[in-house]
């Protein structure tokens, strides 16, 4: 048996049900299936049954797996699978065996520092590279096969293979430095080499290769209920492979897909991964939409209604934590970061909330107007740092399958651009995207957006104009809101973000032109704000006034410490609302340099001594000119390649 290769083995376990055909596979590939079992799940208990699963379901396959099928590859796959099923059960399990005393230790390693880094990101390293790296990679570092062996496996000779491997070593090393992990080819090499497999323990050769050869009919009821969320996952990734192949046929026929997205729509229920604190992360839903809800203790409850745009939204549960992890409470600011990349590997950035308890677990909202709305499948990172300053690193990776947006046509138009208002000149310079850090204060953002506006009349600067609501949307969707102008730079105002939607894309920039000073007098108001004793603090205080033919709603905010005005004529979009000041009785001035402000109504935080008796607030009516561009914004750097961010 031992000079039958695996297709043969296979085959005659497939036909003959030879026994010890299969325990020569199981002797061949165990230490393979194990090594990959503890690296996903790090506790050796759970990587013993993961390998035990992975062996049956071979023995079930066994006659429909294709001749010539690179059995490493198989294993690998597989094993992520089962993996993943695991994992997903030791979720629903967590609870329980911390109350019972029962949690399972993970398993320590005593092999160096730079194997311990890599190790929980290895197979996902793998799992990103092409069916033939991977492959050779297997081939050599599991299998420990020599190039020349390499070769024959792959149908090609020994260079062939060296290539191969040496390019797949390449993009393993980039995939690494990509979270903060340095180390050369060479040493990556003799990591592997050194590291890849562990010796299965001698008990677990011999139940598997017994159980395993009678397609688990012997096997615990933990095991078959593991196979079965197995092959789940496995059929479910099939149908991705067939709806994607099967959709480029309709295309390239010219047929409409009617049911394709139906079919596009179906995603996992839930996804877990186990941190390296060991409690559970579990993305409990994922969703695109405008309104975004969630489900607990068999309430629905309605979180937000998106105006701007429709939204990623991730409802993510965290079990087993301890108080000291990083999602309950953070050792410094920003420790953690999301990020959502899809199948060109554009990444977006956003913040991860502080995690919030809700009946026996903690639960945390992730939500954005930007993400790849062009890809099928999106991937989401969850990234810590270990310092201010540190390299980011992926803790936690989850997917997202959506049915890919309608692409606008949008026809830009050349920058700079200009228009004309009101014999006003609104002028756009050039709009630029900087890939990298958004500053060295801020670590969290990866790009840079600068907008130049210019605003003229008779060929003269204004400055009693600004720009106010800057909105970008880009052709596949997204959009994001900007805010307000930003510094001045030689009769320029620079506004400038740390995020925007596809800087490779068309994008749709609008704003409200709107008068900041020199307002005319009978559109200048002074209104007097009594401040009850005792203040109804839990309610706040409000009335409505009609001045210069205008309805307003004032009043002083639940709190007491934020003074509030409406303009209730919110179908009037020439107007924009203004505050100017605050003071009390005595006219000295009570507002703070912090608000909110909106074209129609704004809040302002004001100071509450205990002898303010009345708030004297002044504000006005002034012009507000929408405009709009549609331009194509210059890179001033390539966005990152995917192998580049690998």
């Amino acid at each position: 048996m031992d000079a039958m290769d695996d297709s043969a083995l296979l085959r005659e376990y497939a036909t003959e049900r030879s026994e010890l055909a299969f325990a020569s596979l199981v002797q061949r590939h165990i230490h393979f299936v194990y090594s990959s079992a503890l690296r996903q799940v790090r506790n050796a208990q759970m990587a013993e049954e993961v390998t035990q699963a992975v062996f049956i379901i071979l023995a079930r396959k066994a006659g429909r797996i294709r001749q010539g099928t690179v059995l490493a590859g198989w294993f690998f796959n597989t094993a992520r699978f089962v993996a993943a099923a695991e994992l997903r059960a030791a979720a629903r399990r967590h609870k329980h065996e911390q109350e019972a005393g029962m949690e399972s230790s993970l398993h320590e390693t005593t092999t160096g520092a730079s194997w311990e880094q890599i190790a929980p990101f290895l197979d996902e390293a793998l799992a990103q590279l092409s069916e033939k790296d991977r492959q050779a990679v297997l081939l050599r570092f599991f299998e420990e096969k020599s190039f020349l062996e390499v070769g024959e496996k792959m149908g090609a000779n020994e260079d062939a293979a060296r290539m191969r491997v040496a390019r797949a070593l390449k993009s393993l090393r980039g995939f690494f430095l990509k979270r903060g992990l340095t180390l050369s080819i060479a040493a990556l090499a003799t990591v592997l080499s050194a590291n890849a497999v562990q010796a299965a323990p001698a008990s677990l050769v011999a139940a598997v290769a017994a159980t395993a050869a009678l397609q688990g009919a012997a096997a615990t009821a933990s095991t078959a209920t593991l196979i079965k969320g197995a092959l789940k996952l496995m059929a479910y990734a099939k149908l991705k492979t067939t709806v994607a192949v099967g959709l480029g046929i309709l295309l390239a026929a010219g047929t409409t897909a009617v049911t394709v997205q139906k079919v596009l729509e179906q995603n996992p229920p839930r996804q877990t991964q186990k941190l390296a604190d060991g409690s559970i992360l579990t993305m409990e839903s994922a969703e695109i939409g405008w309104t975004h809800e969630y489900f607990g203790a068999n309430k629905k409850k309605i979180i937000y209604t998106d105006e701007l745009a429709s939204s990623l939204h991730a409802l993510f549960k965290l079990t087993g934590a301890t108080p000291e992890n990083g999602l309950l409470k953070e050792r410094f600011s920003r420790q953690f970061r999301a990020m959502v990349s899809g199948d060109d590997g554009l990444e977006y950035v956003f913040e991860v909330p502080r995690f919030e308890k809700y009946e026996n677990d903690y639960y945390g909202d992730l939500s954005t107007r930007l993400f790849p709305r062009d890809s099928q499948l999106l991937r989401i990172h969850i990234q810590e740092r270990e310092a201010e300053g540190a390299p980011w690193r992926t803790v936690a990776e989850f997917t997202h399958l959506q049915q890919p947006g309608k692409e606008e046509a949008w026809q830009p138009e050349p920058t700079p651009a200009s228009r004309n208002v009101e014999a006003m000149q609104v002028h756009l310079g050039e709009v630029t995207v900087q890939f990298g850090l958004y500053s060295e204060q801020d670590q969290l953002w990866n790009r840079t957006v600068v907008i130049p506006w210019q605003l003229n009349k008779n060929g003269a600067l204004l400055d009693n104009w600004g720009l106010h609501d800057l909105i970008i949307r880009d052709s596949s969707g997204n959009a994001d809101y900007i805010g307000t102008q930003g510094k001045v730079s030689s009769g320029w105002m620079l506004s400038r973000a740390w995020r925007s939607p596809d800087p490779r894309k068309v994008w749709k920039i609008q704003a409200q032109l709107a008068e900041e000073s020199g307002f005319a007098e009978t559109n200048v108001f002074t209104v007097r704000i009594p401040v009850p004793v005792p203040f109804p603090r839990k309610v706040g205080t409000s009335f409505e006034a009609n001045l210069g033919g205008y309805p307003f709603r004032i009043g002083l905010l639940s709190g007491g410490d934020n003074v509030s005005t409406e303009l209730l004529l919110t179908n009037r979009t020439d107007l924009r609302l203004n505050f100017l000041r605050a003071e009390d009785q005595t006219g000295k001035n009570i507002a703070t340099g912090s608000g909110n402000w909106g074209q129609f109504r704004f809040f302002k935080l004001i100071e509450m001594p205990r002898d303010v008796v009345e708030v004297v607030e002044t504000f006005a009516i002034g012009k507000n000119i929408p405009v709009e561009f549609v331009i194509k914004p210059r890179l001033l750097s390539p966005p990152p390649t995917k192998n580049e961010q690998q």
